[in-house]
């Protein structure tokens, strides 16, 4: 293994909520790690299964896990109760119905001179199989020095792995207590997008490293909330700071892909009912010229994405529910050919 400088201590912070089924597969691949100078904190986030019962049962089979319950309040400020009751040199999050491999933290150490160690993972669970998402084919390593253009943007690495998700990462957490970076409570989505732009201002070194260690289940279940009008000026207000912020450190560069990606995600949440079925749709269209979602809709950005979305996008200004409905009928012929 060979991990330098006195084995850093690795907290990983796990958010907890009606995890019982899948927590024992959870926490049994954490507590394997070849890498054991590790502090693993359970936040119950008010679980109304037995998760809760299970996180107290794990303490006390293993002095690394700390548990904490709390009464329910949300994935963002979950993670964000552990980010302030962390003491680890490095970060890592795992969600509560994933798991990883048993190399996973010491993959990410081999690189610890950087600030932010990005990998890919593996996608799988409902509708899915196998499918990996992964950062290329050898290591690479950037100094950015003010200049995040010197990270391929690609759909295998930036736009993928870097901006969204926080699994398979491993943050540094002086950077993160400085800055006092942590997730937006009042988002419902893209939390950990914006979480991972913060970062990204302050950090001056990235290793992209070609390893999979990291299974992200995908559920097939009814969205927990609802994103009513108010909520999604609330999203575009606090997205468009993020990319604002992120634009001025690391100037002259673009992120239209990015943001092309990031409409596509709502198109699809949309579709898939996170958003309130009561929205007014005709608001929904106002909202997204006063957003000015019209620079998203420009022939350079919508080059990235495929036909169907193009057409999807124009649909969205004039009529909202038809570009939704084609988004829906793509989708359906897509599971019927697999």
């Amino acid at each position: 293994m060979k991990i330098t400088e006195e084995q850093p201590l690795v907290s990983i912070i796990i958010p907890v909520y009606n995890a019982e089924k899948y927590l024992e597969e959870c926490l049994n691949s954490i507590m394997g790690q070849t890498y054991s100078n590790l502090e693993i904190l359970l936040i119950d986030d008010g679980s109304k299964d037995r998760s809760g019962e299970k996180c107290d049962q794990y303490a006390k089979k293993d002095n690394r896990i700390k548990v904490y319950h709390k009464s329910n309040s949300g994935v963002s400020k979950t993670r964000n109760y552990g980010l302030d009751h962390c003491t680890g040199e490095w970060i890592a999050f795992v969600d509560s119905d994933d798991y990883i491999e048993k190399d996973y933290i010491e993959h990410f150490l081999r690189q610890n001179v950087n600030s932010f160690n990005v990998g890919g993972y593996n996608l799988f669970g409902w509708n899915v199989s196998g499918i990996k998402r992964h950062v290329g084919k050898k290591e690479r390593y950037y100094n950015l020095n003010n200049d995040i253009s010197k990270i391929d943007v690609t759909p295998s690495s930036i736009e993928i792995n870097i901006i969204y998700h926080i699994c398979s990462k491993l943050y540094n957490n002086k950077i993160l207590q400085a800055n006092h970076i942590r997730f937006p409570e009042n988002m419902i989505l893209a939390e950990d997008c914006c979480f991972n732009i913060e970062y990204l201002r302050y950090c001056p070194n990235v290793a992209m490293i070609p390893y999979s260690g990291y299974y992200y289940r995908r559920s097939h279940q009814e969205p927990v909330y609802k994103m009513n009008l108010r909520q999604y000026q609330t999203h575009c207000t606090i997205l468009e700071k993020c990319f604002k912020d992120l634009s001025s450190t690391y100037k002259g560069y673009e992120f239209t892909n990015i943001s092309t990606s990031l409409y596509k995600s709502f198109l699809s949440s949309l579709k898939d009912g996170l958003i309130d079925k009561e929205m007014n749709f005709n608001k929904l269209k106002e909202e997204c010229k006063i957003n000015r979602v019209d620079r998203i809709l420009t022939i350079e950005n919508l080059a990235y994405a495929k036909p169907v979305y193009r057409i999807a996008m124009c649909l969205i200004y004039s009529y909202p529910l038809i570009g939704i409905i084609l988004i829906s009928i793509q989708r359906r012929i897509r599971q019927f050919k697999k």
